[in-house]
This record gives C-alpha cells, structure tokens and sequence, in this order.
C-alpha cells in the first residue's frame, strides 16, 4: 500500500464519495441521504443576476450556501426575501430545519434577526471565525 496525493482529486473523491453514501445508507435506511439541490436568484428588471443563494435539501434540513446581495442592494429586504424564499422552497421539498454557515466579518447579525441560532464556532489559525447556525421551519 502507498499514499498518493491528487490535486484536486475529483474523481478519486467521487469514488471515495459514493462508498462513503453507501455506508451511509446501511446504517441508516431510513434516512433520506440524496441531494435535492436549488438556487434562488435575484434578478432585476433587465434581467441582470444581483443576488441569491444554494439550497441542499436532505435528511431533513437544507444547508443554506452562498447566500450573496449586490452592495448596493444591502439593508433594503432583498435578502431577507432571498433566505425566506429558500426556506420556502425547501419546507416545500420536506425540509424541517435549516442550516448554515457565515464569517465574522459576514452577516451573523442579520441572520440572527431573521431567527437563526449559534449553535457553535470555528477558530481558523488565520484570525477567521466560522459562525455555524440553524433555525427551525
């Protein structure tokens, strides 16, 4: 046996990936393990792409990613409008929960005005910290 090191490794991790889920799914049958996934888009009048953010629905909950708002655009409701809009649709494809994640110099206040809780943090060596949070449908 030897170790090997790809970059990046997709396929590997592909691979890997798959027998990994198949585990998964031994040991809980039950459990709804694929991926539905969806993005939310903000788009203005010309058609010009100015906000959203991913939905992955799965087990039960969405993982609420990359949720982005032109500057200009900040403060207004817009995304307000686009968090509500992905916990619309994903309470419409079963979800129960949702989760996420945000940095210090991100948007933790916001989401907790819309009632999301800190359930618990990640100190990077870097001087970062990850801010994970949940809030339920």
């Amino acid at each position: 046996m030897k170790i090997e090191v790809q970059s990046p490794g997709d396929e590997a991790h592909a691979t890997l990936n798959g027998r990994l889920m198949a585990f998964n799914i031994t040991q809980r049958p039950l459990v709804n393990w694929q991926k539905d996934v969806f993005t939310v888009l903000l788009k203005d009048a010309s058609g010009k792409l100015r906000g959203g953010a991913r939905g992955v629905v799965r087990m039960g909950a969405v993982d609420l990613q990359a949720l982005w708002l032109d500057e200009e655009l900040r403060r207004g409701g817009s995304g307000t409008k686009i968090v509500r809009a992905v916990e619309d649709e994903s309470k419409r494809r079963g979800a129960r929960a949702v989760l996420l994640y945000t940095y210090d110099f991100q948007a933790r206040d916001f989401y907790e005005r819309l009632g999301y809780s800190c359930f618990g943090t990640f100190e990077f060596p870097d001087g970062v910290t990850r801010f994970y949070m949940s809030r339920t449908l």
